[in-house]
């Protein structure tokens, strides 16, 4: 087996060259980085499909306070009425 082979060249382990081995031998490669420009996001306000700009804008403004306080009231309704329902079916048994 060796005998056959040994007429042949030796390959080298790695044959091809990283990619950065490859920019760094590259000749014409500048070395100044031009920075990208960023863009700038430009946000605008538009009306849902069921809320209009009005009733958006009022909900954005409201205080944190204003906001817990009604969904407490509307947990307070919910739990209500899922105690009527209860009671109901109590009722019917």
């Amino acid at each position: 087996m060796e005998k056959r082979n040994a007429h042949r060249p030796k390959r080298d382990a790695h044959p091809f060259e990283p990619s950065i081995v490859k920019k760094n031998k590259k000749q014409d490669q500048t070395t100044e980085i031009a920075r990208k420009k960023k863009r700038s996001v430009k946000t605008n306000n538009r009306s849902i499909v069921g809320a209009s700009l009005e009733v958006i804008q009022k909900k954005r403004a409201e205080k944190s306070d204003v906001r817990a306080a009604a969904r407490d009231a509307a947990l307070r309704e919910i739990k209500e009425r899922q105690r009527k329902a209860k009671d109901a079916k109590k009722g019917k048994k």
